[in-house]
């Protein structure tokens, strides 16, 4: 039965019409989906950079021009063989991937992830000796979760809670820090956070 068929299909001229039709369609199909695929992989570049103290691993977009930007919010980009930040804008090709920060000794000193220029997801920070030393977590470019300090012997010492950038602070106006493993107060103006950009 199904040997009638394909001998009647390969028999006439219109057959044959549909059958190239059908072919060429595919074959456009399968280049469009390579295409795709290429175009995504060239989206992204890695990159190197070699600072007189450190070396830096990131990857960049190589198309950023549709990007909105968000003025409250900093943006890391890459130009002139160098990571720079703006508040507000970019003027380069956006940091987009994983980022690794090594010391001269090969040793991870930071490591994190971006999303057109914008800090997101855990960021971890290491001493020279490699003992992590702070956590942060991020949500588009602010700090948004829990900051973590650590001792030169990697014991959490501290730990603070952000949400949208901005330190919670209970109703009492006294700013909520972990200390070891007791919770202990104090007021804004004796504890501020830092971020580090390497």
């Amino acid at each position: 039965m199904h040997d009638l068929f394909i001998k009647n299909l390969n028999t006439g001229p219109m057959s044959k019409f549909i059958l190239s039709i059908t072919l060429f369609i595919g074959i456009s199909s399968i280049n469009d989906i390579s295409a795709q695929s290429v175009d995504w992989q060239q989206q992204v570049r890695d990159i190197m950079i070699s600072y007189k103290d450190s070396i830096v691993k990131a990857q960049i977009l190589l198309i950023s021009e549709n990007i909105k930007t968000s003025d409250n919010l900093t943006y890391y980009w890459y130009g002139n063989d160098e990571i720079n930040t703006n508040m507000g804008g970019y003027t380069g090709a956006l940091l987009n991937g994983e980022y690794k920060v090594y010391n001269l000794s090969r040793k991870l000193i930071s490591q994190g992830f971006f999303e057109h220029g914008l800090k997101t997801g855990t960021w971890k920070y290491w001493n020279a000796k490699g003992v992590l030393k702070q956590t942060m977590e991020y949500r588009e470019g602010l700090l948004n979760g829990e900051l973590a300090l650590y001792d030169a012997q990697g014991t959490q010492t501290e730990k603070r809670t952000y949400k949208n950038g901005i330190l919670q602070i209970e109703s009492t106006g006294k700013l909520k820090i972990w200390k070891g493993n007791n919770k202990n107060q104090e007021t804004i103006k004796d504890s501020v956070a830092t971020d580090f950009v390497k």
